[in-house]
This record gives structure tokens, sequence and C-alpha cells, in this order.
């Protein structure tokens, strides 16, 4: 592909080798945005940011969610046993 106007395909001319990197993390989302024009660079450090935070909050949610599941599983496994308690296998 030709490099017209300063654009190649859909991304500005030259950003090709950081958008593999981009998507891998935000610290080469601020890299490629130091080589755009300022409100390119506005919206793609913003879409990062939500990026993100989006991706966080979810793995907050999916960590809080298995944290209490194992909390529950001691409290029930690791309880002391009473006399007329009775496991298989006694």
């Amino acid at each position: 592909m030709r490099c017209v106007g300063g654009v190649l395909g859909r991304q500005p001319c030259g950003a090709g080798r950081f958008t593999t990197a981009n998507r891998e993390s935000f610290a080469a989302a601020e890299d490629l945005v130091a080589h755009l024009p300022s409100p390119t660079a506005g919206a793609v450090l913003n879409a990062a940011r939500q990026a993100h935070d989006s991706g966080f909050t979810t793995m907050a949610v999916i960590a809080t969610a298995d944290l209490i599941v194992t909390a529950v599983n001691a409290a029930v496994l690791l309880r002391p046993r009473t006399a007329g308690d009775h496991v298989a296998g006694d």
C-alpha cells in the first residue's frame, strides 16, 4: 500500500508498527499518540483509557467474586466437626 496524504489505509503513515503494541498495553498507546495529530491523539488516548478502565473493572469484579466463593468454601470445608457429624467412609 502507498502512503497518500499522510494516511495509509485507515491509519497514519508509519503507525503500523504501533498498532499491535497498542492493542497490548496502555503505554504503547501513549507512544502511538506522540506520532499522531492532536485531535486524533486525544481520541486514541481516550479510547485506550476507557478500554483499560473497562478491563480493570471486569477483572476486579471477577477477582472479588472468586474471593467470596473461596471464603465460603473455606468456611464450609474447614469448620470444626462436632461429635454428631458423620463423614462417608468413616
